[in-house]
This record gives structure tokens, sequence and C-alpha cells, in this order.
């Protein structure tokens, strides 16, 4: 128990002999948890959160081709989406 409280005091000591050190420390933290914040909100924004769609297992894209090639933009006329 009196090694636990020698390391203490010196974990509170040593910051304030070099507060250079102690401030780069405390900058590069505060980069990653702003960074990693930053980096989890938008992915709860753009993958995390559902679809503002009832079912939205059953969406589907429609493509076409036209002579043997695949159209890839998702843009497909109206006649071929009555056919649909």
């Amino acid at each position: 128990m009196n090694s636990l409280a020698q390391d203490v005091r010196c974990a509170f000591r040593m910051p304030l002999k070099r507060p250079s050190f102690t401030a780069v420390i405390v900058l590069t933290l505060s980069l990653g948890i702003g960074a990693n914040a930053a980096i989890f909100s938008i992915l709860n924004v753009l993958v995390l959160r559902p679809l503002p769609y009832q079912d939205p297992d059953r969406l589907v894209v429609l493509s076409g081709t036209h002579r043997g090639t695949v159209i890839h933009d998702g843009m497909v006329s109206y006649a071929d989406l009555e056919d649909f």
C-alpha cells in the first residue's frame, strides 16, 4: 500500500516538473479523442442509422442493358419501369 501511495504522488508530481511535455500529451489525447468522436458521428449518420423507409430490405436498384452494355447509373426508361 505504501508503494501505491508513492506511485500516485510521483504521477502527480512529474507533470508539474515538465509542463511542456504534459501539454504535448494533453494536446495529443484531445486531438485523438476529437477525431474519434468526429469519425464515429459520421459513421453513425451514414452506416449505423436505419434507413427512413418502411421495409428498407425491400429496396431495389433497377438497371438495364443497351446493345449488350450494362447501364450502371440506375437510369431506366418509364416504359421499362412499367414492364418490370
